[in-house]
C-alpha cells in the first residue's frame, strides 16, 4: 500500500511539473477542436489530418517533456538525499514561515520530529512553548539570549547566537531562496554548532593560563637571584664562572618570555588582552624603538635605519602593544638576517586613505614561498630558521597579527628567500576607525 501511494505520489508530481505544461496545453486544444469538429460536422478527412497533425507535436512535445521532466525529477531527488543527510541541520521555510525543509540532523539538534515540523507555521509566539523555544529563537534571532553579525552580502548572511544556560554557540547561514520571476519564495538556514570546539578552546586557555602562571613565579625567581648572584660575584671568580652564569640568565629570560607569549595567546583568545588607545606621535614611538635595539643589533653585526615621509604623524593606538609588535618584527629581522646586513624602518601616510604605514625591512634569510600563507599561525616557524633560534614557539607573529587587527589596521609581507623579507602594518590616524570590541585570535 505504502508503496503504492509512493508511486502515485511520485507519477503527480512529475505530470504536474512545468516542462509538461506545453503538453497539457496543447492536449486540451485537441479535445476542444474534435468537440467543435463533431459539433459543426466537419468532414472525417480533416478530422483525421488534424489528428495525425496534433499527434505528431504532442508526441515529440511529450518525449521532450518526459526527458526534462525526468532530468529535473532526479535532480529535486538529489537535492533532497544530499539535504537529508547533512550533518548540520537544514531548516527551509516560505514567506509565510510555513517549514518545508527539516532534515535528520534538525530533527535530532531540535527534539523534534518531522512529522511534527513539516508544514507547520512557526510563529514568534511559540517561544513560549518549551518545545518549540529553541527553534523560534533560531529562526526568529532577536528572540535570543545574543546575536552577532558575522558577515553580511547581498542574498546570504552569517551570524551567531549563543545562549548561557546552558552555554551553546551556533553559527547559523541564512540565505533567500528565490526564482527570477517570481522573486523571494522562501528562506533557509543551515546551522553549525560551535559548542565543542569553543567549550576545548576555553578549556585548552585555562590550563595555558594555570601553567603559564604557577611557571612564571619560580622562573622570575631564579631570573632575580642569578641577577642577584652576578653582582655579588666577587673578581677574582673565573671567567668560566661568569659565563656560565651569563647563559643561565639569558636562559630564564628567554623562558619568561615564552611564558608571556603564552599568556598574551590566552588573553587574546578570551578577547581579555586590554588596549588603552591614545593619540600618540608614531616617529617617536618608533625612533625610541630603534634606540632600543641599536646597540643588541651591533652584536648580531647588524645596522638599523630609521626614515619617514613626514616630520610627525599622529595615529590612535595602544603605544604598549604598538612596541610589542615593533620588537617583535625588529627581533625577528635581526636573528634571520645575515652578518653585515641591514634593517630599515619606515613610516609613512597612505595617500587617500586614513591610516599611516609602517614597514620593516631586512636583508636576511626570508620565508619560502611555500610556506609563507601559514606564517601568521600559530606556533608555526618556518623550516629555514629552525636552526638560527630554537628559543621560541612560534607565537609572536600570530600576537602581532591579532594586536594590528584590533587597532583596526593590516599586517602583510613581501618576502623572497637568500633576499630578505619586508613587513607592512597600517595604523589609523582617526580613533573612530577602531572596532568597538576586542576579537578573538584566529
Amino acid at each position: 500500500m505504502i508503496f503504492l501511494k509512493n508511486f502515485y505520489k511520485k507519477i503527480s508530481l512529475f505530470f504536474s511539473s512545468k516542462e509538461f505544461l506545453l503538453f497539457w496545453g496543447l492536449f486540451l486544444f485537441f479535445l476542444a477542436f474534435l468537440i467543435l469538429c463533431k459539433f459543426f460536422k466537419i468532414e472525417f478527412f480533416w478530422i483525421l489530418f488534424s489528428f495525425l497533425v496534433f499527434s505528431f507535436l504532442l508526441t515529440i512535445i511529450s518525449w521532450n517533456s518526459f526527458f526534462k521532466g525526468r532530468r529535473t525529477l532526479l535532480e529535486k531527488i538529489y537535492w533532497t538525499q544530499i539535504i537529508e543527510f547533512l550533518v548540520d541541520p537544514v531548516i527551509a521555510y516560505d514567506k509565510d514561515f510555513y517549514i518545508v525543509v527539516f532534515n535528520k540532523a534538525a530533527e535530532k539538534f531540535f527534539s523534534l520530529g518531522k512529522e511534527e515540523v513539516l508544514g507547520k507555521k512557526i510563529s514568534p509566539q511559540k517561544v513560549n512553548d518549551s518545545r518549540w523555544q529553541f527553534l523560534c529563537q533560531i529562526i526568529f534571532p532577536s528572540l535570543a539570549p545574543a546575536v552577532r553579525v558575522e558577515g553580511k552580502f547581498k542574498n546570504f548572511e552569517i551570524f551567531k547566537i549563543i545562549f548561557d544556560d546552558p552555554y551553546r554557540e551556533l553559527k547559523v547561514y541564512f540565505g533567500k531562496i528565490f526564482d527570477k520571476k517570481e522573486g523571494t519564495l522562501g528562506f533557509v538556514r543551515v546551522i553549525q554548532d560551535l559548542t565543542r570546539q569553543k567549550l576545548l578552546l576555553r578549556e585548552k586557555s585555562e590550563f595555558l593560563n594555570i601553567a603559564a602562571h604557577n611557571l612564571n613565579t619560580p622562573v622570575s625567581e631564579i631570573k632575580w637571584g642569578l641577577e642577584s648572584l652576578e653582582k655579588m660575584l666577587p673578581d677574582s671568580v673565573p671567567p668560566q664562572v661568569k659565563k656560565l652564569v651569563l647563559k643561565i640568565k639569558n636562559i630564564s629570560s628567554n623562558l619568561t618570555e615564552i611564558i608571556d607569549d603564552l599568556l598574551n595567546v590566552v588573553r587574546i583568545e578570551e578577547g581579555k588582552f586590554g588596549y588603552q588607545f591614545k593619540k600618540i606621535e608614531l616617529n617617536q614611538l618608533v625612533e625610541e624603538e630603534k634606540e632600543k635595539w641599536i646597540r643588541i643589533a651591533e652584536r648580531y653585526q647588524v645596522k638599523i635605519y630609521f626614515g619617514s615621509q613626514k616630520k610627525e604623524i599622529f595615529v590612535f593606538c595602544d603605544p604598549g602593544r604598538i612596541k610589542i609588535v615593533l620588537d617583535n618584527l625588529i627581533e625577528n629581522a635581526l636573528i634571520y638576517n645575515v652578518k653585515n646586513g641591514e634593517i630599515y624602518l619606515k613610516t609613512e601616510v597612505i595617500s587617500e586613505k586614513p591610516f599611516a604605514l609602517v614597514s620593516v625591512k631586512d636583508t636576511g634569510i626570508g620565508i619560502p614561498q611555500e610556506e609563507q600563507e601559514k606564517i601568521f599561525k600559530k606556533f608555526f616557524r618556518a623550516r629555514n630558521a629552525l636552526k638560527y633560534k630554537t628559543e621560541g614557539i612560534g607565537l609572536g607573529l600570530c600576537i602581532v597579527k591579532n594586536i594590528i587587527e584590533r587597532h583596526g589596521g593590516k599586517i602583510w609581507f613581501d618576502s623572497i628567500e637568500n633576499r630578505g623579507t619586508t613587513f607592512y602594518f597600517t595604523l589609523p590616524l582617526k580613533k573612530e576607525l577602531i572596532p568597538p570590541k576586542e576579537s578573538l585570535i584566529t
